[in-house]
């Protein structure tokens, strides 16, 4: 979190609020404990991914039995950046206590959890059997995305249409494999479609060529902080 709204260095954040709901329905308000939050955005991954760590003077570990099941809410914005508009409000599922470190002389560990967006990790408890017919690859995982997840994707229309069978794979799974056999109806020679999700919660299925041939909105420029003036 940072005191302003200006953006002082790469991956600053206006931080609103941080919760954790436990499996079994306790709530813990942890923005006064977290130490950093780090949230990936990855356009060759599948879903948002990140950690966060805290100071834990609560045995949160075990007054919130964490497991695995665990929800994250995170509250946020990006300070200065005229695109990022309000506050995002997301959500994601904690998978693993990644590490606890005990601090010495107070009573206090260092606790890192790891979480990930809720698409992913409901992904393996899912597999699909399906045939598609005569469709385009685009509209086969826009099909996919909202009869699993319910949720609708960007999807830039892909050339043709197919006959493909999908046998028991995880949703995820059959969407990448469609994605390398994919190639865009207005730009035929670009055979390199991706699926991710963007830090809004969209889903976005469109080839790299048609991401670079896009219109630059934000030009940033790094200096290395210890370059003498």
């Amino acid at each position: 979190m940072i005191p302003n709204e200006k953006i002082l260095n790469p991956g600053d954040i206006l931080i609103d609020s941080i919760t954790i709901e436990s499996a079994a329905g306790a709530l813990l308000d942890v923005k006064s404990q977290f130490i950093s939050i780090n949230i990936y955005e990855d356009i060759f991954s599948n879903g948002l991914s990140g950690f966060i760590v805290l100071v834990d003077s609560l045995n949160l570990i075990r007054y919130l039995q964490i497991t695995g099941r665990e929800v994250l809410r995170v509250v946020f914005s990006t300070p200065g950046d005229p695109y990022a508009g309000d506050y995002l409000e997301k959500t994601f599922r904690i998978y693993r206590v990644s590490s606890e470190t005990k601090l010495s002389g107070d009573g206090k560990n260092l606790v890192r959890l790891e979480f990930v967006s809720i698409p992913p990790y409901e992904n393996a408890k899912f597999r699909i059997s399906r045939a598609f017919t005569d469709m385009r690859c685009s509209e086969m995982v826009e099909v996919i995305a909202n009869d699993v997840f319910g949720m609708k994707v960007n999807a830039c229309p892909t050339l043709g249409r197919r006959n493909i069978i999908v046998p028991n794979w995880n949703p995820m799974y059959a969407i990448n494999w469609i994605a390398k056999r994919s190639s865009a109806e207005s730009m035929p020679e670009a055979c390199d479609y991706v699926f991710f999700e963007t830090l809004d919660g969209k889903y976005q299925f469109v080839p790299l060529s048609v991401l670079k041939a896009q219109e630059t909105l934000v030009k940033y420029h790094h200096t290395p902080s210890n370059r003498v003036s």
